[in-house]
C-alpha cells in the first residue's frame, strides 16, 4: 500500500515525516516508519492493511501535531 500527503510549506523547514497506525481511530498509534523532507510518499507492506493512519511532519523544533487519522479498508 502507498500513502501519500500534500507537503508541508517550505517556512516549515520540515526534515521529514512519521508515519502511524494504529487499528483504533483513538488506539495508540504505533510509527511505522519515516520518509525525507521531499517525499510525500509511504509504502507500507503487511499482511493487512485494515486500520488508521495518521503522519506528522518534523523539524529541528520537534513533531507537528499529526493529520486527522484517515481509515483505509480492504476493498470487499
Amino acid at each position: 500500500m502507498t500513502l501519500s500527503w500534500k507537503a508541508a510549506g517550505a517556512s516549515d523547514r520540515v526534515l521529514g515525516y512519521n508515519v502511524y497506525y494504529s487499528d483504533a481511530p483513538n488506539g495508540t498509534y504505533k510509527k511505522l516508519g519515516t520518509t525525507p523532507a521531499k517525499s510525500t510518499e509511504f509504502r507500507y507492506f503487511a499482511l493487512s492493511y485494515d486500520g488508521y493512519y495518521k503522519v506528522a511532519a518534523y523539524n529541528e523544533a520537534g513533531e507537528s501535531k499529526p493529520t486527522a487519522a484517515v481509515e483505509y479498508k480492504t476493498p470487499q
